[in-house]
């Protein structure tokens, strides 16, 4: 050791907290952020699954001129169109509320983020799988293409949001930070 290191002193860090001050250590925030972002990403999905499910109901006019058809041509498809996109309102009402809740970190949010990613799995899958199975057989397969293969596009896409929102709002962080255990 040389003397240059030996004359300078040790550094001694003070106590925390101090003793004359009487103050108490802060404890760092331990409420999980999840909710809230999973809350504000709800908020978005919502109005924008909405204008989805009614572009997919009742927005393909077009197909149907292309292929000299009428809505009421469609059968047991058409009404599955219509019955559909009566069950995305209602998903996407529950989705809209399940975020709010979620952002204010509300004892309900949980279990709204559940129902709506349980029923939107199992209605993107009922969607496709009805399609498909009440498609009118006396179309081209280029109908299929268009009138069902947009359908089970958006389906893929749309699956992960709900089987993440589930996966996050299931961990105990989550449900402790809205008053769940």
């Amino acid at each position: 050791m040389t003397d240059e290191n030996r004359l300078r002193p040790q550094y001694i860090p003070p106590r925390y907290p101090p003793e004359h001050s009487g103050a108490l250590p802060l404890e760092p925030r331990t409420r999980s952020s999840v909710p809230r972002v999973l809350g504000i990403l709800a908020t978005v999905f919502a109005p924008l699954g909405l204008l989805v499910t009614f572009g997919l109901a009742f927005g393909f006019e077009e197909e149907l001129s292309r292929y000299n058809l009428v809505r009421s041509e469609l059968g047991a498809f058409g009404t599955w169109l219509n019955i559909g996109a009566l069950l995305g309102v209602a998903l996407f009402a529950v989705h809209l509320a399940a975020g709010i809740q979620a952002i204010r970190y509300a004892r309900s949010a949980p279990t709204l983020l559940m129902i709506y990613s349980i029923f939107a799995l199992a209605l993107l899958v009922m969607d496709v799988a009805i399609s498909i199975a009440t498609f009118p057989s006396h179309l081209p397969p280029a109908a299929f293409d268009d009138l069902v293969g947009p359908r089970i596009g958006l389906a893929v896409m749309a699956a992960p949001w709900p089987i993440v929102a589930l996966v996050l709002i299931s961990t105990r962080g989550a449900r402790r930070a809205c008053g769940r255990a």
